[in-house]
């Protein structure tokens, strides 16, 4: 059983009260604390490393794992004008991202917060971080909030907002990555690697999201007087200060090579148990898809990549972690970034589309097409409530929340696997309402409201709802094609696909 370092440190808290307590306690006691201490070595639970956690990169590179859950608190706090790496930022300058042990006199968990209810509940202490934003909140001077929110830190922090400002700064300098050996044990002379094939982790980010400005203090009106006896009044320039970037996505591929120069592909997984304390358990993390053998013999490297020149990679053994250059470098990930075909989405997703299909019955090949129309099939990562998020395009809070699994948090739109649930329930759904697979597309496309509101009822054949359907909904949201265009043209891709792959037509 791993040790985390939060356990540990509790551990050596209740020997050293015990120790302290030695004159004072009976021969029954002491012998019972004998027996415990007996059994935690006998069971592994024996603290003899080094309390000191593996060695954190100076700048906020770790702290891309706490990205999830910053994404999430934004959205539920409607804080979503703010971009994802000053959620980050904030972790990295005043916990660092580190263990949750934190202690009262540098303040509770993940942000430094006064409250002990935030120790060990990262939603606890980023939901409070979001609702300091909004009690403090000074329109366009971003600045002046972050110091008033800093004073709420414990200890108060004031200049806060500087310190915040300079790790978004090394945050949108370019890709960074950590990656740390699950299988192998820290001690003060660094990882101990074991004689065995291992597990590797890694987290990443890269400053290729949404561009962003936002108002770090207000604009400044600044006039020259004229010269003497000039015409005219004086000259007046408007000095800005913005802080301007790009949001920070996951990447596209991990991939671990050996020492030979075998790849590794690293998929997203679940925390490792043995990485408690270091990583939130709800972080994207990603895993060796098999174990690897890693010592100072044979090292590997872990690299991540987000498109077509912005990668970064690390070493291990060795530090660990990496940063890349080149400033908030692209692509954007518009939908035609990296664009799928139908079969390469088929491919893909095909395992996720069977299982939603056969459990809503959605046609596969519905999904298949929907999937292509909507993103070319790139799982686009979540921006707020009011951007549509992943390969089907979902709104998340919204349809996407509305028919994925209970307790689904909102950022998991971009996980096609949970998604692909979500939009089958919500296809099955319409499809309810309307009995028409063109007319629940055009539903999907336009809002089943917009479809009502065109008097278009349950039982009506699409020749009888495609005259009242052909207009443009929402064109201010970026929409070119109307209802019956866009239903129309999903419904003969999804047919013709059908035809071809075997697949029921819908």
């Amino acid at each position: 059983m791993a040790v985390t370092p939060l356990s540990r440190r509790w551990r050596w808290a209740v020997l050293g009260v015990s120790g302290c307590a030695v004159p004072f306690l009976g021969l029954g006691t002491l012998v019972g604390l004998a027996l415990v201490v007996l059994l935690m070595v006998i069971g592994g639970f024996g603290y003899h490393e080094s309390r000191t956690p593996p060695p954190l990169p100076a700048v906020p590179v770790y702290s891309a794992q706490w990205l999830p859950l910053a994404e999430a608190t934004a959205a539920a706090g409607g804080l979503n004008r703010l971009p994802n790496p000053l959620w980050v930022a904030a972790v990295a300058t005043t916990s660092g991202g580190r263990p949750l042990d934190r202690t009262p006199a540098g303040g509770y968990g993940l942000v430094d917060w006064p409250s002990a209810a935030a120790m060990g509940a990262p939603q606890t202490a980023l939901a409070d971080l979001g609702a300091a934003i909004r009690a403090h909140w000074v329109p366009e001077n971003l600045q002046a909030t972050l110091n008033a929110v800093g004073l709420t830190l414990a200890p108060p922090a004031p200049g806060w907002a500087a310190a915040v400002k300079s790790a978004i700064t090394a945050l949108e300098a370019g890709p960074t990555i950590v990656a740390w050996p699950l299988g192998a044990n820290w001690t003060a002379h660094g990882w101990v690697y074991p004689h065995r094939r291992i597990l590797v982790a890694a987290v990443a980010t890269a400053p290729v999201g949404r561009p962003y400005q936002i108002a770090w203090t207000p604009p400044v009106t600044v006039c020259a007087p004229p010269p003497p006896h000039g015409v005219g009044g004086p000259h007046c320039t408007t000095i800005t200060d913005n802080v301007t970037g790009r949001d920070l996505m996951r990447p596209r591929v991990v991939t671990l090579h050996t020492a030979p120069g075998t790849p590794v592909p690293m998929v997203p997984a679940a925390t490792d148990p043995k990485a408690a304390g270091l990583v939130y358990p709800g972080a994207q993390v990603y895993v060796t898809a098999r174990p690897v053998v890693v010592s100072p013999q044979r090292p590997v490297s872990v690299t991540a990549s987000w498109g077509p020149g912005v990668a970064v990679s690390t070493t291990l053994p060795g530090r660990g972690f990496a940063t890349g250059a080149g400033g908030p470098v692209g692509p954007l990930p518009p939908a035609a970034a990296n664009p799928k075909t139908l079969d390469q989405i088929w491919q893909t997703y095909g395992a996720g589309i069977r299982t939603a299909s056969a459990a809503t019955g959605t046609p596969a090949s519905l999904l298949v097409s929907e999937a292509y129309w909507e993103s070319r099939g790139e799982a686009l990562s979540y921006a707020g409530p009011t951007k549509a998020c992943g390969v089907w395009q979902m709104f998340s809070p919204g349809a996407f929340t509305e028919f994925a699994p209970p307790g689904t948090p909102p950022a998991a739109c971009a996980d096609p696997a949970i998604e692909v649930q979500a939009a089958a329930a919500d296809f099955a759904y319409l499809y309810s309402l309307f009995g028409n697979w063109e007319i629940a597309i055009a539903a999907y496309y336009g809002g089943p409201g917009t479809v009502q509101n065109a008097h278009v009822t349950s039982g009506m054949s699409w020749a009888q709802a495609a005259p009242l359907l052909n207009f443009i909904p929402d064109p201010n949201a970026g929409n070119t094609a109307t209802m019956t265009q866009y239903a129309a043209q999903s419904f003969a891709t999804a047919t013709a696909f059908a035809a071809s792959h075997g697949l029921p037509p819908p």
